[in-house]
């Protein structure tokens, strides 16, 4: 099939980023075998449980002014926006840090008892992940997408190969943690030179101009803040939700089969996705269309991804015994409930960023509340009220977000349809 031209236009672009997306989930498969001989489904259960929090709280980090960057035109703003996020992220790191005695000996008299102890390794994730996509968002809104490209390898290539380097001395749960700190802070390296450079070109930023830039892009903590939680909450919702009624034993494989399957085919979607929001950010200010830009990626997405889900399907139960230690064995039934889901996640997770950039945002909350009110029901009925088979429940779950999907990427379609007939309209 032909390509058509801004579809090229944006896969040259985020050709980097999609190669070194590849390349490390490709490594990352050739090492889940040690992965799965080193690490017991429980270990695994409490990083996952860790990570799970930390990453919710990294979006908090920021304030959400990281993604703001990015929109950002005006490059003195830019430099404002980045001086005040980095603010946040270290006064919200302290606040977290003063919290964490408060909390430990609370959380030894609920279901997540196993974290009891380690909800200190919390703080350094939530601060690392924080300055990563802060710095990430900066080199993206000066175009450095070899910068990024090199940063996503070095976290993914690092965080990969120090779990098994990590667990062959200590297959722990402090050796996965140690992996992910590890590699997020030598991802932060080569994202320090646009920094260097805004050294260089200086200018002074009072406190005045913080609060200007701050209340100027305020819808972004408003709105965007809300709906960026949500999103990551539902990307884990079953993963928190799954000691209500289970151990830590079926946390561990729901994360196998997310770092089997979902996992890459979400590296690939937020790379595109990357380059798609500075692009139809650009076309928006240069009020140009954006139906040439999507259209090609949701036929591309239907012509390469139904054959594939077929062939997945078909593979599954060869590839799990091939990959993974038998204690995984039950991943087969997983991932396979997951693949209608992981498609339609591929092309809306691209195209999510649309409500951000035409000021759509309070409708995108609203949205979005509604889904996890849907997922939390629903993981309540089954879990806690039905008990239902783990298996069944795992299944059950993803089929009805994958139907969710179906309809938010509808919803996401009208907004693109209705911004290019005012666009019309207004040049008529």
């Amino acid at each position: 099939m032909k390509v058509p031209r801004p579809l090229r236009s944006i896969l040259a672009d985020s050709g980097l980023l999609l190669s070194v997306g590849v390349g490390v989930q490709l490594i990352a498969l050739l090492l889940l075998p040690w992965v799965s001989k080193l690490y017991a489904p429980d270990t695994l259960g409490d990083l996952a449980l860790i990570l799970s929090i930390s990453t919710l709280l990294s979006i908090a980090v920021g304030g959400r002014y990281e993604q703001a960057i990015v929109i950002c035109q005006e490059p003195l703003e830019r430099k404002h926006l980045l001086r005040l996020t980095l603010w946040i992220t270290a006064l919200v790191t302290l606040a977290l840090l003063a919290l964490t005695p408060a909390i430990e000996p609370w959380i030894g008299a609920t279901r997540y008892a196993t974290l009891q102890g380690k909800l200190w390794l919390i703080p350094p994730v939530v601060c690392t992940l924080g300055l990563c996509a802060t710095l990430s968002n900066y080199a993206l809104s000066l175009g450095h997408f070899k910068r990024i490209a090199t940063s996503k390898a070095v976290q993914g290539l690092g965080n990969n190969g120090l779990k098994v380097d990590f667990g062959l001395f200590s297959p722990s749960v402090w050796s996965l943690w140690g992996a992910q700190i590890a590699s997020t802070l030598l991802a932060l390296i080569p994202l320090l030179q646009p920094l260097k450079h805004n050294k260089q070109t200086r200018v002074p930023t009072s406190r005045r101009e913080l609060s200007q830039v701050a209340r100027k892009y305020r819808a972004f903590p408003l709105f965007s803040l809300p709906q960026a939680a949500i999103t990551t909450l539902l990307g884990s919702i079953l993963i928190l939700m799954l000691p209500l009624g289970y151990t830590t034993v079926e946390v561990g494989l729901v994360t196998m089969a997310t770092m089997l399957a979902r996992r890459p085919v979400q590296l690939i979607a937020d790379s595109v996705s990357q380059v798609y929001f500075n692009r139809l950010s650009v076309a928006h200010h240069a009020q140009a269309p954006w139906r040439p830009l999507v259209r090609p990626l949701l036929l591309v997405t239907l012509v390469a991804g139904l054959p594939t889900l077929v062939l997945l399907w078909w593979a599954m139960p060869y590839l799990v015994r091939w990959f993974l230690a038998p204690a995984y064995v039950a991943c087969t039934e997983i991932i396979r409930a997951m693949l209608v889901y992981l498609l339609v996640l591929f092309f809306t997770s691209i195209i999510n960023v649309i409500p951000d950039i035409i000021g759509r945002q309070r409708a995108h909350l609203q949205i979005q509340l509604l889904n996890l009110f849907l997922q939390v029901a629903l993981l309540v009925l089954l879990i806690y009220i039905l008990r239902v088979p783990f298996v069944e429940t795992v299944s059950t779950y993803y089929l009805v977000i994958a139907l969710y999907h179906l309809l938010y990427g509808g919803w996401l379609l009208y907004l693109l349809r209705r911004h290019d007939q005012q666009l019309q309209r207004s040049n008529d």
